[in-house]
């Protein structure tokens, strides 16, 4: 391309393009990309409780002229150790409108079932970009998804926003293999975002966003179908592979006519959904057929434990509804799709 728009270095991930724009800025005075840096709070340790964790490391170059070569590379990785946490911090920031979070692993502490204590949400700064800037940088973000490096990772229910990432790994003493690592680092829905995620692989035979990306889209999409995307969560008709036969047959009845009703249908196979019987005050609840979501909410505001196996709705809980409650008793869930 004989020309490009910054957002379209970005979205087609060019390296001789991140190189100038770096340039542009920092050409008289290298040294300053590292200070920068620092004051964003790049450098800063992020103090989440994982054993051996450590801080970018991003060369300090100088001001002579082979630092400006130095400088070119950094702008697109080279030269440059960075945990994929601190990656996606930064992106959690540009997604929260420039807002620096520190991520946490524990949210609260609990004591027989109910909060003990509650871990905070901290700041390593306040804001690493204005408001304004950050939007710019998400939209960015978007074109990558949009049109750019990531566009198989576009899609009609969850619309994603990041960057891909690849670069060949080394190896000690023996310098760069031909082992890519591959990445993708985003937030989702982009109009408003919920998360933000990382994904790092290591030797896939594809692309990053054919690997990783797709990974982050799955859950995504996942997300989305469990309703915690503040979507409503519905079961829409797919395609017809027949004209005169439906794909996918769902029956409200917890008879045994259940089998019939799909071999009438022609349908090997069917999913089957169920209310789950109210039960009386201090009486364990019946949660078969939620989801995950709604299952732990009524288990735990009756004061129960709640452990989940599997993925989907609930099809087995080890506490039979309508017994007894017994204070801060776990229950298993057995989730199947």
């Amino acid at each position: 391309m004989g020309s490009m728009r910054i957002r379209d270095v970005i979205a087609y991930s060019s390296n001789i393009g991140m190189a100038k724009i770096i340039l542009r800025k920092y050409e008289d005075q290298p040294g300053m990309f590292h200070h920068r840096l620092r004051e964003m709070g790049f450098f800063d340790p992020l103090n989440i409780g994982i054993s051996g964790e450590t801080i970018p490391v991003v060369d300090s170059v100088g001001d002579k002229n082979w630092d400006k070569i130095k400088l070119s590379r950094m702008a697109y990785g080279y030269s440059t150790l960075i945990p994929p946490i601190c990656t996606l911090t930064m992106y959690n920031a540009i997604a929260n409108g420039g807002r620096y979070v520190r991520p946490r692993l524990v949210q609260r502490f609990m004591r027989e079932g109910e909060p003990d204590s509650i871990v905070g949400k901290s700041y390593i700064r306040d804001q690493v970009c204005t408001p304004g800037n950050a939007h710019k940088l998400a939209e960015m973000l978007r074109n990558v998804v949009e049109y750019g490096t990531g566009k198989s990772l576009k899609n009609d229910r969850v619309a994603i926003a990041g960057k891909t990432g690849t670069c060949y790994v080394t190896e000690p003493g023996r310098g760069y293999s031909s082992k890519k690592r591959l990445s993708f680092c985003g937030f989702f829905p982009y109009d408003n975002p919920k998360y933000s995620c990382i994904v790092v692989m290591e030797g896939a035979n594809c692309g990053a966003a054919r690997s990783s990306g797709t990974v982050l889209k799955n859950v995504a999409l996942k997300l989305y179908s469990l309703g915690l995307l503040d979507n409503s969560s519905d079961f829409r008709n797919m395609e017809q592979k027949s004209t005169t036969r439906p794909t996918f047959f769902a029956t409200a009845s917890g008879g045994n006519n259940r089998s019939k009703l799909a071999a009438k249908a022609g349908i090997p196979g069917m999913n089957c959904f169920r209310s789950p019987r109210a039960t009386a005050q201090g009486e364990v609840p019946d949660v078969l057929g939620l989801g995950a979501r709604e299952a732990i909410q009524r288990l735990e505001s009756a004061g129960l434990r709640v452990r989940l196996k599997g993925i989907g709705y609930v099809a087995r809980q080890s506490v039979p509804p309508g017994g007894k409650i017994e204070k801060g008793q776990l229950v298993e869930l057995t989730l199947r799709e």
